[in-house]
């Protein structure tokens, strides 16, 4: 702790006329009447005598002590801090027995925030009574100026510190004092993965379109170049050139289609085009079996959310936590997709939920045709949770990020607890130590990050899997009938 000012109070008072300044000496670091009063001390504890002075000796400094003592690296007192927290309903949990208080209980919970400040309170001597506030919110602020969640226990003193871990954001930075940066996180959207499916026209990807345009433009071309043979023009009679070009038009799609041919002329370089066709044709015909038997063999996962305007542009309802940065963030956005997005609010495709809903959103999010806009750490932790309970993938993130802020714990506004947490938080973040705990405390964490999204199944393919191709059929034999029945109209008509 560093002492910017150092201001040294003479008073003949007694004591006991002192308590309010006692109390605020007490907190911050400040010496009075030559005695140190120790922060969250009893009002009943006598303070501790630094220094004496005497006119004719001036300062004298007791030599057990320092005059300007740091009292806030190490609470002497041992007091019992009052930390206001929520618990999520999805947070791994342990109710023990208080070792500091024997006779009352002590919920645990087993994450990186919660054992930063267990972590705290051993280096720091002090002790621990979690409070929790009745909306179960971070805190906003009211229109009235007042601040709901935990920020709303900490301005009215019914706690002397907020664990959250909180976004640092202007409002809040205006009516309390945040710690060092704990975390550096974003917002993501979690979005339910789908099942694995064929696609239905699987047998059009063997070949890509410009490869499917290049075999047209191939058949085109052999069939010109055996009409417009020269043979054509020396054919004796009309009906035997009309019975050659009828062939050659016929025998290279008949070649296409793996069937044999007919009415080959007798002409040489006529056979050697139709011979480099058929050659042509057997190693395309070749590639594309075995392509389609590969494709026929894998299911595809669609990931199709994946920015805010894939939901903007799909029917997607979106969840946010109520009372939180991201709902505060969309709601103040001008412009832009993010002012797109809080815009389906009118759709009711926004849902702001309660911290007790979470899991009935997730529930739904699985489901699909839903997303949950959430800080990406948090996210992580649920889809890892999911995944050590189902041993599956139901979940994935989005691709984009926005809304990046910094997260850390926060006291009452000039606290002067709030710089020597930041010292310990500092301390703890360059060690590893932040990283370390959502490892051990979170299995899986990263499991499902990047999860296949082509998985190899050797069941059976079913009716719905090749409908793409069953109606391509369809759609040929209706045509051929439509022309047979031409066909006979015009033969009718003839006779």
């Amino acid at each position: 702790m560093v002492w910017t000012t150092r201001l040294l109070i003479i008073t003949r008072l007694p004591l006991q006329q002192l308590e309010t300044l006692r109390r605020t000496l007490s907190l911050t670091n400040s010496l009075g009447k030559l005695y140190m009063d120790f922060p969250y001390s009893p009002l009943a504890a006598q303070p501790l005598s630094q220094a004496v002075w005497r006119p004719e000796k001036g300062l004298t400094v007791k030599s057990s002590s320092q005059l300007y003592p740091d009292k806030f690296s190490i609470l002497s007192q041992r007091p019992r801090l009052r930390v206001a927290r929520v618990v999520v309903p999805t947070a791994r949990r342990k109710l023990i027995n208080d070792p500091d208080f024997p006779g009352e209980k002590k919920l645990l919970v087993f994450n990186s925030e919660n054992s930063l400040l267990e972590t705290m309170a051993d280096l720091m001597n002090f002790t621990i009574q979690y409070v929790e506030p009745g909306d179960g919110q971070w805190g906003i602020d009211r229109p009235d100026g007042s601040w709901t969640g935990m920020i709303g226990l900490v301005l009215s003193q019914k706690a002397d510190l907020g664990l959250g871990l909180f976004t640092m954001t202007v409002q809040r930075y205006s009516v309390v004092d945040f710690t060092f940066t704990v975390s550096l996180n974003c917002q993501r959207m979690m979005v339910g993965r789908s099942k694995p499916e064929i696609d239905p026209w699987s047998f059009l990807l063997p070949f890509t379109p410009v490869v499917w345009m290049a075999i047209i433009m191939a058949l085109v071309a052999v069939t010109i170049l055996i009409i417009f043979q020269p043979h054509y023009f020396l054919s004796k009679t009309v009906d035997t050139m009309t019975q050659t070009r009828s062939n050659s038009v016929i025998n290279p799609i008949r070649i296409l289609l793996y069937q044999d041919i007919i009415g080959v002329g007798v002409w040489s370089w006529e056979r050697v085009v139709l011979g480099v066709w058929m050659l042509m044709v057997l190693v395309v015909i070749k590639s594309y079996a075995g392509n389609l038997m590969s494709l026929l063999a894998v299911r595809y996962i669609s990931l199709h959310i994946q920015t805010l305007e894939d939901i903007v542009n799909n029917p997607v309802v979106v969840y946010m936590n109520k009372g939180s940065m991201e709902e505060q963030a969309f709601k103040a956005a001008g412009d832009g997709v993010m002012r797109d997005v809080w815009n389906l609010h009118s759709d009711n495709r926004i849902k702001l939920i309660e911290n007790r809903d979470i899991v009935h959103a997730q529930t739904m999010v699985r489901k699909g045709g839903s997303a949950y806009i959430n800080n990406e750490l948090y996210q992580k932790v649920r889809i890892a949770q999911d995944f050590s309970t189902t041993g599956q993938c139901d979940f994935y993130l989005g691709r984009a990020q926005f809304l990046t802020s910094m997260n850390s714990m926060a006291g009452p506004k000039g606290s002067s607890l709030v710089p020597a947490l930041s010292r310990k938080g500092m301390q703890a973040t360059e060690a590893g130590l932040i990283n370390y705990w959502d490892e051990l405390y979170t299995p899986n964490l990263t499991s499902c990050l990047n999860a296949p999204r082509k998985l190899a199944i050797k069941s059976a393919i079913a009716l719905r899997h090749i409908w793409g191709m069953l109606s391509v059929l369809s759609v040929g034999v209706s045509i051929s009938l439509l022309v047979f029945c031409v066909e006979l109209f015009i033969f009718h008509v003839v006779q």
